[in-house]
């Protein structure tokens, strides 16, 4: 059976620093913020444009597809160029009502995981998760519609999520702020990637801007350093 290694995360978790970190092994291809009821850049243009395993005439057959079938397509593109594929869910989307952006009202499942289980695909989960206070005071202070929820609407919304991921194996975003070597070589073993990179990937992380994430899509990824991370993060 096929595996994918799939990075769960709600939003303001620390999904984004995995990301870069994950995205600058230079054995990995990262997906970024992807789910079957949408995703925060077509998982088309992301293939074409950030990961080089599409052709750009062929997008449009590609988005036709259904997608456990663009998740095996490219898995097989990225292991014929060596590379892991990993994908990171764009878990909120399921648990946060979002209906005032036209979407539909969330499943309160996790639908990538069980998409691709559906599909006979293994899936291969890791969660990052953060102290419930300071993800809510940091999703208020950066998303308009966060700001504006009913806080037991929020409460409800997070607690779902977090029943759903409980299954999964998990890093806490705080020790990885403390301890970003272990807690590197507990992600780099859960997706069977080389531990060897560490180092290089702790200089280089904070250049890599092929993801979506710190606030918007069309924002560049910015942050420095640990040390710049837990600089921001104590105030």
């Amino acid at each position: 059976m096929a595996r994918v290694p799939l990075l769960i995360a709600f939003a303001r978790s620390g999904g984004t620093l995995l990301n870069q970190l994950l995205g600058s092994h230079p054995n990995v291809l990262i997906l970024s913020e992807v789910n079957p009821s949408g995703s925060v850049k077509p998982m088309s243009d992301q293939a074409v444009d950030w990961l080089g395993l599409l052709k750009p005439e062929d997008k449009k057959a590609f988005q036709n597809m259904l997608f456990p079938d663009q998740i095996k397509y490219l898995r097989q593109a990225a292991e014929e160029k060596g590379k892991v594929l990993i994908i990171r869910d764009w878990s909120s989307i399921n648990f946060v009502d979002t209906r005032t952006h036209g979407w539909r009202q969330p499943s309160g499942i996790l639908e990538t995981p069980a998409i691709l289980k559906a599909a006979e695909l293994e899936v291969d989960g890791l969660v990052v998760t953060r102290r419930y206070q300071s993800l809510r005071r940091s999703l208020r202070a950066t998303f308009q519609e966060f700001a504006r929820m009913p806080e037991n609407d929020l409460a409800r919304a997070y607690l779902a999520y977090a029943r759903a991921a409980s299954v999964w194996p998990h890093i806490h975003l705080e020790d990885l702020q403390a301890n970003p070597d272990v807690v590197l070589q507990k992600v780099f073993g859960q997706f069977g990637l080389s531990f060897d990179a560490i180092p290089s990937v702790l200089r280089t992380f904070s250049h890599f801007a092929k993801c979506t994430g710190n606030n918007t899509a069309q924002s560049k990824p910015s942050s420095a350093s640990f040390a710049e991370i837990r600089r921001k993060d104590l105030e």
